[in-house]
Parts: structure tokens; C-alpha cells; sequence
């Protein structure tokens, strides 16, 4: 039985490659600077600073996508994660790029919400996608040129998948 959930859930996400314990996490064609773990969530981070459509595409094609930030407690673990990194700013999978000013998360398609974190005077029209800036301003918001180079973060959701047949 455990199989047919497992092929289930591949097919539902597209197939990507899930098991029942989450989308496998592959190795990047670069170094990761940190992995970590909040809720049902992992992150990496990695050290090879890319455009933004790039990031979303390296993340992909692992099966992951550029993190989102959907509550104060992901927010302060990613800021927590990220604290020793002073001069790196990392891509998000933030963006307005469809509409001025209507920021959502490209990687679920849902409106930024309540939770947001941007530094003072931002969003500014300076930009398209959402970047965690530099910890000289304490990774606050900021919209950036998504052809600008940054470092990124991945994440991956644990997914469950039922164990019944369809």
C-alpha cells in the first residue's frame, strides 16, 4: 500500500521526487553555505551568487523553490539562520513582477499577507524581487533588480501523502 501513496504523491506534485518523508534534497552544482530545518520546512542556502530567475530554476530543478516567508516564526528562524552572514543578501521567492506593488510568493502564488519585514523607505520600485539584504541593516525586505547577483535560499515542505489508493 505504501507504494501506491508514494506514486500518488509523485504524481499530485508534479513529479517531483517525493517520497512519503518529503521531496529528496539533491546536490546543488555549488557549495550550500547552511541547512537547516523550522516546522515542516528545510532551507538551504547557498554561496553562488545568481539572478533571481536563476536561483528559482537551481531550486527547481531539485525539486525545491525559492523560500517564502508566510509567518513571524519563519521569519526569525531564516533571520536566526542567516544572523553570521554579514554581507551576503539572499533571493526570496518574493516578487510584484505582475503587478506594481501586489507582492505575492512566486513559489505558491498566495499575497505576502501579514508577514513582512521590509526596511524602512521599501519597497522603493528599485525592483521586481524580494531580497533578504545584507545584515549591515539586519536582513530586512528589500526590492531588487531580479538581474542583480545574490546569493539564495531553497526550501522544501514536508509533504504528507495518504496511504489509500485512489
Amino acid at each position: 500500500m505504501m507504494k501506491i501513496a508514494v506514486a500518488i504523491c509523485e504524481i499530485l506534485l508534479l513529479g517531483l521526487s517525493v517520497t512519503a518523508a518529503g521531496p529528496e534534497v539533491g546536490i546543488n552544482d555549488e557549495p550550500s553555505l547552511l541547512k537547516f530545518d523550522y516546522g515542516n520546512s528545510s532551507y538551504i542556502l547557498y554561496h553562488t551568487a545568481v539572478n533571481w530567475y536563476t536561483a528559482r530554476n537551481k531550486c527547481r530543478q531539485q525539486g525545491l523553490d525559492l523560500v517564502s516567508i508566510e509567518t513571524e516564526g519563519e521569519n526569525t528562524a531564516i533571520l536566526n539562520a542567516i544572523s553570521s552572514f554579514k554581507i551576503e543578501s539572499f533571493w526570496t521567492a518574493g516578487s510584484d513582477k505582475w503587478q506594481e506593488d501586489s507582492w505575492y510568493w512566486d513559489s505558491t502564488g498566495l499575497d505576502f499577507g501579514p508577514t513582512q519585514n521590509w526596511t524602512p523607505g521599501q519597497p522603493d520600485h528599485s525592483g521586481n524581487c524580494l531580497l533578504l539584504w545584507a545584515n549591515v541593516i539586519g536582513h530586512l525586505w528589500d526590492d531588487a533588480d531580479c538581474l542583480h547577483l545574490n546569493r539564495y535560499i531553497c526550501e522544501s515542505q514536508t509533504y504528507i501523502c495518504s496511504e489509500t489508493s485512489p
